[in-house]
């Protein structure tokens, strides 16, 4: 199975990289050229927009630095939203609940599941595999 990854920063690499490192294969996106060559660096594939990891994956996760960042990769004109193969879209990120829910509304409208999953841990979590998400319920 393919899994999609946007956003490669700090928190964002290592967790991709882990994905990786377990035997999934990735397709990723991060708006620094350079990030994604490391990334492909360790076996994922570059996409070019966030739009385009939709196309190609139906499990997306996202790991972004703002709310705005958020709501322009799940909705945005080039968003996951708009991909023909998503079928999940998990949020990593910390983006409030008026985001999240936003997101989950019209990602849904798309038969998109989405998942507001924040991490927390850090770097160092996140480098180790030990970041922690919180209960659904």
């Amino acid at each position: 199975m393919t899994i999609g990854f946007i956003g490669l920063g700090h928190m964002g690499f290592p967790m991709a990289r882990r994905l990786a490192d377990a035997g999934h294969q990735l397709v990723v996106y991060d708006t620094r050229a350079e990030i994604l060559d490391a990334a492909t660096a360790f076996g994922a594939t570059a996409a070019s927009s966030a739009r385009d990891v939709a196309d190609r994956a139906e499990t997306v996760l996202a790991s972004l630095p703002s709310l705005q960042a958020s709501a322009d990769v799940a909705t945005g004109a080039d968003g996951v939203v708009h991909g023909s193969r998503i079928r999940r879209f998990v949020d990593l990120s910390t983006v409030g609940s008026a985001v999240a829910q936003r997101n989950q509304r019209q990602l849904g409208s798309r038969g998109i599941t989405a998942l507001d999953a924040p991490v927390s841990g850090g770097v160092a979590g996140a480098t180790n595999g030990t970041c922690a998400r919180g209960n659904p319920r």
